[in-house]
């Protein structure tokens, strides 16, 4: 009745007794009845199981411990193959003595549920890590901000006087430009100030254009790098 998959095997490492679970489970993976496995070599069994998959030296090599009693005991997680994606088993192998000799119980518990749940943690783990540090860009782009809003001002109002003397002679095409190439930035640092700060949300008519046109801008640069 346990859930978990048992086979007992000999000091040969040939399996001699399953259990119930353990037939549903060879049986799902090509084994079939009325043996289960019974009689087959534990390593035939699990290279008809795994198909030569990563992981299966290891646990044939722990087995082997067992049996030359170099250990008492050996475990380890593995992925066992599924029609639609992986299971995975703690298996354990402890060595026993009974009448008829050595033996040893392997148990294939399924910790699947488990190994996708760690998973799922690591992934949370992985997106707050992530926010953290979009929160910090946000905190170190309004400081950046900030402090480019002083130069860029004095930078502005030089401009503007430039341009008024500048306003007939040959330098007057250039002062424009540096002109509309100031605003630009000016406007560009406002929407960094905009987008950091933390306000409630408001709801009012906008300007659809408008907006469209302030994201270009923003992303002007990574369009003309990505042509």
């Amino acid at each position: 009745a346990l859930p978990a998959h048992v086979a007992i095997l000999d000091a040969s490492g040939t399996i001699r007794a399953v259990n119930t679970s353990w037939e549903h489970y060879a049986e799902s993976h090509s084994v079939a009845a009325p043996s289960y496995g019974r009689g087959m070599p534990y390593a035939t069994f699990l290279s008809t199981v795994n198909g030569g998959m990563d992981g299966t030296q290891a646990i044939l090599d722990g087995l082997q411990d067992v049996l030359t009693q170099q250990r008492h005991s050996f475990s380890m997680e593995h992925a066992s193959p599924n029609s639609i994606e992986p299971c995975w088993f703690l298996i354990r192998m402890t060595r026993f003595d009974s009448p008829e000799g050595l033996r040893v119980v392997v148990v294939y518990e399924d910790i699947t549920d488990i190994k996708q749940a760690e998973a799922d943690i690591r992934r949370q783990q992985e997106m707050l890590f992530q926010n953290e540090k979009l929160a910090a860009m946000g905190t170190l782009l309004a400081s950046v901000a900030h402090e480019l809003n002083n130069p860029l001002a004095v930078v502005k109002m030089q401009v503007d006087l430039l341009a008024e003397e500048a306003m007939h002679s040959a330098l007057h095409e250039r002062v424009t430009e540096v002109h509309q190439a100031t605003e630009r930035c000016m406007r560009i640092v406002h929407n960094f100030l905009t987008l950091a700060r933390q306000n409630p949300p408001q709801h009012s008519s906008v300007q659809l254009n408008t907006i469209i046109e302030d994201a270009l801008e923003l992303l002007a640069h990574a369009f003309q790098l990505d042509r």
